[in-house]
């Protein structure tokens, strides 16, 4: 005993609270999109000499159990005598959406562990994320094919992806003149020069504002 602490079973009490010499913790991860399984480390401060087992469990984050991954619950874990720590698995599913650049952004959940078998074993740090990082390519934009409307109407362009993006995308757009000129069209000619499609679309319309006039002519494109 030490002034008013002592030991129980080697861990100092402190004020009531134990301060336990000896805990686990668990480090983050990463992998990729590709369909397999991947590894956290848990560590151990000591080795003991004997084998302690703890239980570990995922956690939904921005990556979606099922879509993203494999989900685990309660799944047991054993450190064996005289080792320092221990891999944890966990399995990534492949997808063909994207979902942003993987040197900005990466999908994450969380791996938690808990419920050691060793009273005298504590979790320093129980909780780790595991960032997935995204293998697709980006979807590439297009434009529909030239429009023809009355002079006095509405024109729509479809601007469209090949694929569904995880993410939203934004496109710039301009109106150039062919055989046009401004007088054929409203002060306001787009309705937009930079266009969203939200994640999990695949297209957007674009209005063009044209104008009526008086002057006999041909049909002009822009």
């Amino acid at each position: 005993m030490v002034g008013g602490d002592f030991y129980i079973s080697g861990n100092l009490v402190v004020g009531g609270k134990i301060q336990y010499d000896n805990y686990l913790s668990i480090e983050n991860g990463e992998g990729e999109e590709d369909d397999k399984e991947y590894t956290l480390k848990v560590t151990i401060k000591k080795a003991l000499d004997h084998d302690i087992t703890f239980k570990y469990k995922t956690i939904e984050g921005s990556a979606k159990e099922g879509d993203d991954y494999e989900g685990v619950k309660d799944k047991e874990v054993t450190l064996k005598a005289g080792e320092t720590s221990v891999e944890l698995s966990v399995k990534i599913k492949e997808d063909d959406i994207y979902e942003g650049d993987p040197n900005k952004y990466k999908e994450y959940f969380d791996v938690q562990i808990y419920d050691v078998d060793d009273d005298d074993i504590a979790i320093q740090k129980d909780t780790a994320h595991f960032y997935i990082a995204d293998d697709d390519e980006p979807p590439i934009v297009s434009i529909s094919s030239d429009v023809s409307e009355y002079e006095n109407d509405k024109a729509f362009f479809t601007i469209k992806l090949d694929k569904e993006s995880g993410v939203d995308a934004y496109v710039d757009i301009a109106l150039e003149h062919n055989s046009t000129d401004d007088d054929d069209f409203e002060s306001e000619k787009l309705s937009a020069t930079t266009v969203k499609i939200p994640a999990g679309s695949k297209t957007v319309d674009v209005k063009v504002n044209v104008k009526d006039d008086d002057t006999p002519e041909p049909d002009e494109v822009y």
